[in-house]
């Protein structure tokens, strides 16, 4: 008669089995365990409901005349957030068919074939220059809810043309983050 062997590696797995069995059983006390994890639940809704509206979407000064200022009525545009949260909102040049160049910053333009376009505060937290590179603050927290402000547009026109320009138009962006 020979020796019998043992199949060792279905020993090993039986060991391990019960130790799981008496571990799940009886798990060792909370100040035992080697290490603990916590779970934080991040949640978000990517569908905020942020909803501005700026009228009316056009305005034509019409024929204007060099070396001077010409102004909307009071109170002609109007933004309203028409969403839950306040929001900040900004004004951007973004397109442009003008021949001529645009000025910020300046009630009086000086050098040829210039202009600019001045925000004037109605109800609007700001007086704004429009910019050609960069967004200008035209609101400050606008509550939701169908809150409105408003404003009134001025085109100032440089001291003259060194050429005869065709009707010219330039278009704005405003846009809105919900505040924070």
């Amino acid at each position: 008669m020979g020796c019998k062997r043992v199949n060792y590696s279905i020993l090993w797995i039986l060991f391990i089995i019960g130790i799981s069995v008496f571990t799940f059983v009886f798990p060792p006390p909370d100040n035992m365990r080697v290490s603990a994890a916590t779970v934080i639940a991040v949640t978000f809704d990517p569908d905020s409901n942020l909803t501005i509206d700026v009228w009316p979407t056009s305005y034509d000064f019409g024929a204007v005349y060099m070396d001077s200022n010409f102004s909307t009525p009071a109170n002609k545009f109007s933004i309203a957030n028409n969403g839950t949260g306040a929001v900040n909102t900004t004004i951007q040049m973004t397109g442009t068919a003008v021949d001529m160049t645009l000025v910020t910053g300046a009630y009086v333009i000086t050098g040829n074939n210039k202009y600019g376009l001045h925000m004037v505060a109605g109800t609007i937290s700001n007086s704004s220059w429009v910019m050609s590179s960069t967004t200008e603050i035209l609101t400050n927290g606008l509550g939701g809810g169908g809150t409105t402000q408003t404003w009134r547009m001025v085109l100032y026109t440089g001291p003259s043309l060194t050429m005869n320009f065709s009707k010219q138009f330039t278009n704005l962006t405003v846009v809105g983050n919900l505040v924070s």
